[in-house]
């Protein structure tokens, strides 16, 4: 308000300036305007007077022009859509679209702010929104000033947003709800400028961000309750092969790494065996995980009882458990899998899953082999034993090496 006000005080000097100058070349005399017309510093100074005057004429009516909002809006939008489905990271995506939003439109301050527990953490923020606020505002505690207040009241609400006034600028709060929750995930919080002029596609821009940020969110939540069920299934996997006391894949990793590399130096013989319980998906649907693990367990304790106690037995990937046989020749290797294969066919385990048999893969270490190769011999061949039937051995010696299988019995 106090530029303009000045701008127009300007403006109306220049003008009679202009008046006057005019004034004077029309009404003197015929000798001062002969002096005016060989004056040249005179004659210069009435120049920069008009050439001032044009410009700000010129300032006055493109600053009275009204802004092209819907192009501006237009390209806000599209630049969102943009960020959205950019490959960076949630930080990166909302910090680059809290910029443009805040760059965009006349507002002092724009954060994006998540639901956690009993605090309001704000993901990213611009600007500086009343002075100082902590990055996250407990929910339990007593509210720190207006806009903290503010905030919890609407966190408290279950109306999607609001508009109020706080301290004479426009406060805009939204909720981030997505369709599938039941809950909002967090709010889109916005202050404009004191004495914005706002338009309602102001408004409505901010609505657009909002859907896009709950899209956002929404996937972040997805992913990190995926992950999290993978973590909680993974740890009742690794707390029963615990209780079952065998190895865990990465302990399994890094003692065959370790006989490889012993193998290479002192030429000693290394063999691995890999198996599987047959159709054990089908044995967990039909007769629940509960039951289908403890036939696991069962199948366990029985091979920790047949091996030798320098022998290594581990988890290998999924339902596949691996027999690291240090010093011993392929020959050692199939006959101590033949053996497990035809005493867990014969076994009663006392459980009500029915008939419980297992597939065997077995391989030994040559000179051409990496730790790679060797691996995935063993793996080829406990594959080719399930697709065959189930229930029996086969032994890859070498990849150029034909092999043959041992039915039960």
């Amino acid at each position: 308000m106090k530029k303009r006000l000045l701008f127009a005080i300007l403006t109306t000097i220049m003008l009679y300036l202009a008046i006057e100058v005019l004034y004077a070349v029309i009404y003197l005399k015929l000798s001062w305007i002969l002096a005016f017309k060989h004056n040249l510093i005179l004659r210069l100074m009435v120049s920069v007077l008009i050439v001032l005057f044009g410009l700000f004429i010129y300032k006055l009516i493109s600053s009275n022009k009204k802004p092209n909002l819907d192009e501006q809006f237009k390209e806000l939008k599209d630049a969102t859509i943009k960020a959205v489905f950019s490959p960076a990271s949630l930080h990166v995506k909302s910090t680059n679209l809290l910029n443009m939003t805040f760059n965009t439109l006349p507002i002092e301050f724009i954060g994006l702010i998540r639901y956690h527990d009993n605090s309001l953490d704000f993901i990213n923020h611009q600007g500086a929104a009343l002075g100082k606020f902590d990055e996250t505002i407990l929910l339990n505690h007593e509210p720190k000033g207006d806009f903290q207040k503010a905030l919890i009241q609407f966190h408290n609400k279950k109306i999607h947003h609001e508009k109020r006034l706080l301290k004479k600028k426009t406060l805009l709060m939204i909720h981030l709800k997505p369709k599938q929750l039941t809950k909002p995930i967090g709010m889109l919080v916005a202050i404009f400028k004191k004495d914005a002029l706002l338009d309602e596609m102001h408004f409505n821009s901010l609505d657009f961000l909002a859907q896009n940020f709950e899209f956002l969110m929404s996937l972040t939540y997805k992913k990190e309750q995926a992950l999290q069920a993978y973590k909680n299934k993974d740890f009742k996997k690794t707390q029963l092969f615990l209780i079952a006391g065998i190895e865990p894949y990465e302990k399994m990793q890094e003692t065959l790494l370790y006989e490889f590399n012993r193998h290479k130096r002192y030429k000693t013989e290394l063999s691995l065996i890999l198996f599987q319980i047959d159709f054990y998906e089908n044995l967990s649907n039909i007769a629940g995980e509960q039951k289908a693990q403890e036939a696991l367990k069962d199948v366990i304790d029985l091979t920790k009882k047949s091996i030798r106690q320098t022998d290594i037995l581990g988890h290998w990937e999924k339902n596949i458990f691996g027999i690291i046989l240090a010093d011993n020749t392929f020959r050692d290797a199939s006959q101590l899998a033949k053996k497990l294969q035809a005493l867990i066919d014969k076994s009663s385990f006392g459980h009500s899953v029915g008939k419980i048999t297992c597939s065997f893969g077995v391989s030994t270490l040559i000179k051409t082999d990496t730790i790679e190769t060797f691996k995935n011999r063993a793996k080829i061949a406990l594959q080719k034993a399930q697709k065959t039937g189930g229930n029996k051995v086969e032994i890859s010696l070498a990849a150029h090496t034909d092999n043959f299988s041992a039915q039960k019995g």
